[in-house]
């Protein structure tokens, strides 16, 4: 099973923890969320471990799925591209092609 992680648990963020966690195929490691009363509502939701910061996540997960607001996307995208971790982000992908070629670049 792939080790995943989900960087932002908004909407669509939710939707895809509810997935991954009922997956044969994924083993949900936890989540990354700046809001904490989200985070703690989620956690306790679903019984899922959160994260306080990406780098613990990090060391944890195989593969990460994003779903924060776009302009987080580049930043958190190459940090993970960067420590070797697959990345799967909700669209779109970047705000501008220069960020979207950089991440193809990198990763």
């Amino acid at each position: 099973m792939i080790k995943v992680g989900i960087v932002g648990v908004g909407h669509l963020g939710e939707i895809h923890l509810k997935l991954i966690s009922s997956s044969n195929y994924f083993d949900l490691i936890g989540f990354f969320e700046i809001n904490l009363e989200k985070a703690d509502l989620i956690s306790n939701k679903y019984q899922v471990k959160f994260f306080n910061n990406l780098n613990d996540l990090s060391e944890n997960i195989q593969a990460v799925i994003i779903c924060t607001p776009t302009i987080h996307h580049y930043e958190i995208a190459s940090f993970f591209l960067k420590n070797n971790i697959h990345v799967f982000i909700e669209k779109p992908i970047t705000t501008n092609l220069k960020e979207a070629n950089s991440l193809v670049q990198i990763a």
